[in-house]
């Protein structure tokens, strides 16, 4: 690379460019080079590690400030006969828009987890919303001729719960490894994705998932 210079450069001047590719100074009217040497510039680099949190929770709990870190991840790691573990996601709005969780089953449970929005008003009243979808899997035993294709499953129009628990009733799922990811991204509403894994390799439909909790 050369640069065409009206002043007679006797000296390097200081740049800023890589040292892999030196910079060229030509004076028009003495033809003298220069050629500068720069040092490398190089990007530093950053061990950033992604929040874990346990929620263990009792018969009702919110999302609690020790587990509000967006971006973070929520192990759902309850004690089998305890009750319905309920997770409360924070109070929506614009201000909080682009919040984030991803939500894994650490401990599957046959009472089950369920994870709601703050505002169960109905949409008419400003309540929140659950949208999107997660892609519904069954588990195969080994030689069974029951395969399972995975598909998805929607939230409807007035859906603002999520369910995860094991079994083979309530058209649900939430085997260990079931992960959903939980974004604001309105001032109402959550989208919703990820895969919930059950053990009903015959009949599972998914509907019973997402439902409406009642203000």
């Amino acid at each position: 690379m050369s640069i065409s210079s009206p002043y007679n450069t006797s000296e390097c001047i200081p740049s800023c460019l890589p040292e892999d590719n030196a910079l060229l100074i030509q004076d028009t009217r003495d033809l003298k080079i220069c050629e500068i040497e720069v040092p490398s510039q190089r990007v530093p680099t950053h061990n950033a590690k992604t929040h874990v949190s346990n929620f263990t929770g009792g018969a009702t709990d919110n999302l609690k400030s020790s587990l509000l870190t967006s971006g973070g991840v929520i192990l759902l790691n309850g004690t089998t006969g305890s009750g319905t573990r309920t997770l409360t996601l924070p109070a929506a709005s614009f201000a909080n828009v682009g919040t984030t969780y991803t939500i894994i089953v650490a401990k599957e449970d046959s009472v089950g987890y369920v994870i709601k929005v703050n505002n169960v008003n109905t949409v008419a009243n400003g309540g929140d919303l659950l949208i999107g979808g997660v892609m519904l899997g069954a588990t195969i035993d080994a030689g069974s001729s029951n395969w399972s294709n995975g598909f998805l499953v929607k939230s409807g129009a007035a859906h603002n719960t999520l369910t995860l628990k094991t079994g083979t009733s309530g058209n649900v799922g939430g085997l260990n490894g079931t992960s959903i990811t939980v974004t604001l991204v309105e001032a109402t509403k959550w989208l919703v994705s990820g895969t919930v894994i059950t053990g009903d390799v015959l009949s599972n439909t998914g509907a019973g998932i997402f439902t409406t909790t009642s203000p």
